[in-house]
């Protein structure tokens, strides 16, 4: 008798949906249904929803168009915050806004645009080389690391005015010291470019890739 008295201790303390009309052990609900709640929410003639655990008396009404608390009010009492999305991209401006569990055309339920007058600024947009803060992370070009489109930049360490692929940057905005062509074939020789004047010297001086084409044998 005892040990058929503790059995059923140890049965009912992990039950922790039990109920007589099925759900008698901890899992059988969610395995083998429990008759007269199919949701296993632990309500039953009193849920208005039991399709859904989330939906029953007590539960937490919130801005969904659905009477959460089986009260018989759909949204009763709570708001969310809506807010102006002026040019369409899908997110709102912070200082447009008003309360409601409503949206109405043209709003949205987010305030993370930073220029809602603009359609391609926003947190959702790529960075780009344009003096603009495109994606609202309050950084702009060069100073924000995910800019996408930055030139690359090629030193032109013997001031020749053309710049080498030993060296370069990724940037928008011109280093000091680098350009925008890569044409010099030794940029430790200023006299050495694709516009210098080939001589008899045994170097490719206009690095066209032959050396003392113009001399004669």
């Amino acid at each position: 008798m005892f040990h058929a008295l503790y059995l059923l201790l140890i049965v009912l303390a992990a039950c922790d949906d039990w109920d007589p009309r099925g759900c008698d052990t901890e899992d059988s609900c969610e395995q083998q249904g429990c008759p007269g709640d199919p949701d296993c929410d632990r309500h039953y003639a009193d849920d208005c929803d039991d399709s859904d655990p989330t939906i029953h008396p007590g539960a937490e009404e919130v801005c969904d168009h659905v009477d959460n608390d089986c009260d018989g009010e759909i949204d009763e009492g709570v708001t969310n915050a809506v807010y102006e999305d002026n040019d369409g991209d899908g997110y709102g401006d912070p200082n447009e806004a008003f309360e409601s569990c409503e949206y109405p055309d043209g709003y949205v339920g987010n305030g993370l645009d930073c220029d809602d007058d603009d359609g391609e600024v926003n947190p959702g947009a790529a960075e780009l080389c344009n003096h603009v803060d495109d994606d609202c992370d309050e950084l702009m070009d060069d100073a924000d690391p995910d800019v996408t489109d930055q030139t690359t930049w090629y030193i032109d360490h013997d001031g020749d005015g053309y710049g080498s692929t030993e060296y370069t940057l990724a940037a928008c905005e011109q280093p000091s010291g680098y350009l925008a062509d890569s044409s010099d074939c030794d940029d430790l020789n200023a006299a050495i470019h694709p516009s210098a004047v080939e001589e008899c010297d045994g170097e490719d001086d206009d690095c066209d890739g032959e050396v003392d084409e113009e001399c004669a044998e």
